[in-house]
């Protein structure tokens, strides 16, 4: 997640060497994506993730569906919806270098397990309207190989955008850095909790305060926002960048996520084309 940028495709994706995966069954590039990123020795200084939150456990249900997705060398985050499918930003794959997801609380992980996506479909309102301050279409379906490995599960979704109200909670989800100013870490699985500054941003995008210190951030891009419903931590949203455009990349302003109750017919659409049904 990042502001306003066509030089960085409004990404937050970040950039890394994934020789220390080794559970990858496929090969990817290593060529540059949406800017230039740190190699996977220097990931760890040049990385960013959710700000100021804490580490997601093993036990806890965010994990079981919070997976990264690396393009091209780039990290973004992703959530599964389905046994063979996931939801994350359309920046993360407007452009296919080879992409991936890995399943793990800590990328870095010996047991890892990376598989290959083998269809991606971006939402067609991202080529026209990637440009503008709102209703963007940033999210993208994708379907990978495999299956959902044990220990990991899809994610129920929000159906009701009524749900969504000024002030409530919302805990956001991905493997970016703690703090943006420093650069510091990444590749392990964060969570935090953020307010709704408006839940009616744009049509098809909400907007959360990130002025205490904790949001999301780059390489959260695509990744999970959460509504608790009951005893349910249901999808409600997707990273997708910072707000204003003109705010410090500090990731402690505003941050704007898809809406995916307003994209629930095409998620069902997307996901026939890509089963080929």
């Amino acid at each position: 997640m990042n502001t306003k940028s066509k030089e960085s495709s409004r990404s937050s994706t970040q950039r890394f060497s994934l020789s220390a995966v080794i559970a990858l069954s496929f090969a990817l590039s290593h060529t540059a994506f949406a800017g230039s990123w740190g190699a996977w020795d220097s990931w760890t200084e040049n990385n960013n993730w959710i700000v100021g939150g804490s580490v997601v456990g093993a036990a806890d249900v965010i994990s079981k569906s919070t997976v990264g997705l690396i393009n091209g060398g780039a990290l973004c985050t992703a959530s599964i919806i389905d046994v063979d499918l996931a939801v994350t930003a359309a920046h993360c794959v407007e452009m296919d270098e080879g992409i991936g997801l890995v399943f793990a609380q800590d990328l870095r992980a010996p047991k890892a397990k990376a598989v290959q996506v083998t269809g991606v479909v971006v939402n067609p309102n991202w080529w026209s309207n990637q440009s503008n301050e709102k209703n963007t279409g940033d999210i993208a379906l994708v379907r990978f190989a495999g299956g959902i490995p044990a220990g990991f599960a899809k994610v129920k979704l929000l159906t009701q955008a009524s749900a969504l109200k000024k002030g409530g909670t919302i805990t956001l989800a991905g493997y970016g850095i703690t703090d943006a100013a420093i650069q510091s870490g990444a590749g392990t699985l964060r969570k935090a909790d953020v307010t709704i500054l408006n839940p009616k941003f744009s049509t098809t995008e909400i907007l959360f305060d990130q002025s205490s210190g904790r949001g999301g951030c780059h390489g959260d891009s695509g990744g999970p926002a959460f509504i608790q419903s009951g005893a349910d931590l249901l999808l409600m949203g997707v990273t997708s960048r910072g707000y204003p455009a003109n705010a410090p990349d500090d990731c402690v302003h505003q941050s704007i996520y898809t809406k995916v109750t307003s994209y629930s017919s095409w998620l069902k659409a997307a996901a026939k084309s890509l089963r080929g049904k």
